[in-house]
């Protein structure tokens, strides 16, 4: 909820032109963080089977596969920093110049979602800490509210 709710907030506080740069820019990191779940979905059974079956190995293969699982989004986040001028112009115009630094401030979140995805999903629910796992979702949903209003009023379009 808390991924979606930040443009509809922006949109009861901010100028609606803010809301429209926003949503450009957040759409773009969308597409590039939703590459992450086809990938969740091919793993997660894997892992929680062996960190069923046994621990250790369900370790010892996060360890060793962490990287690989996490580089595609490291450089597609590297793409969104360093690309955003062009992306922005190419997909949405010239008018939507604003939306660039915003894009450019979003651009590590693939490489945090996989983040996520690798060390909270993967260890913590296939190692049984469900309860710890939600836990941090709600904790992530209030910091990122926390966070939203300041950055409302300073990132003024």
């Amino acid at each position: 909820i808390y991924t979606r709710g930040n443009t509809f907030i922006l949109g009861l506080i901010a100028p609606p032109a803010a809301a429209g740069f926003y949503g450009s820019a957040q759409r773009l990191v969308d597409s590039a963080k939703a590459l992450v779940f086809p990938l969740s979905t091919a793993i997660f059974p894997h892992v929680t089977r062996m960190a069923h079956d046994d621990p250790p190995a369900a370790f010892a293969f996060l360890r060793r596969h962490t990287s690989r699982l996490m580089l595609p989004f490291v450089g597609l986040s590297l793409v969104l920093l360093a690309g955003a001028p062009v992306l922005i112009h190419i997909l949405n115009g010239s008018q939507y110049r604003p939306a660039v630094p915003l894009l450019m401030i979003m651009s590590p979140i693939p490489a945090i979602v996989a983040a996520g995805t690798v060390y909270a999903t993967y260890y913590m629910l296939g190692l049984g800490y469900k309860k710890q796992w939600s836990n941090l979702i709600i904790q992530a949903g209030a910091v990122n509210f926390l966070v939203l209003i300041p950055l409302i009023f300073v990132m003024k379009p």
